[in-house]
């Protein structure tokens, strides 16, 4: 297993060279976003690859503002990612730019754009509040 660091402008270059790459026949595995703001590393988004031809591993890690976490969306080069990034922004607030951010994974009561669930500093003790409207 192998875990390679790239700038947040040289994320979406790298992933197409490693898709393009016929000798590692690489394929998502998985994408995850991580708070690592107390240890002063600010937000991250791991993008994981499974390399068949090589039978293992390779994890790209980025590094995101702390107050601005934003890059740019890899869906454009890995459509299946659409779900991660989005899954990623409903619970850290990352910003993959350029898709559509509709919820994933939080309820529709949930306040969009101020509660991040898996941020370290969100509050355990937080109550949100369920609407009475049926689902439609």
């Amino acid at each position: 297993m192998k875990t390679k660091n790239i700038n947040k402008e040289h994320l979406q270059a790298e992933i197409e060279l490693i898709l393009k790459d016929r000798n590692l026949d690489a394929t998502l595995i998985t994408m995850f976003g991580a708070d690592e703001r107390p240890l002063n590393l600010g937000f991250k988004v791991y993008t994981v690859f499974l390399l068949k031809n090589h039978s293992s591993i390779l994890t790209l890690s980025t590094q995101l503002d702390k107050e601005q976490p934003i890059y740019n969306a890899i869906s454009s080069k890995i459509p299946q990612a659409n779900w991660y990034e989005r899954e990623i922004h409903d619970l850290f607030g990352i910003t993959p730019i350029g898709i559509d951010l509709d919820p994933l994974v939080l309820h529709r009561d949930w306040h969009r754009g101020k509660n991040f669930p898996m941020r370290k500093d969100f509050p355990i003790d937080t109550q949100i509040p369920i609407s009475e409207v049926p689902h439609e």
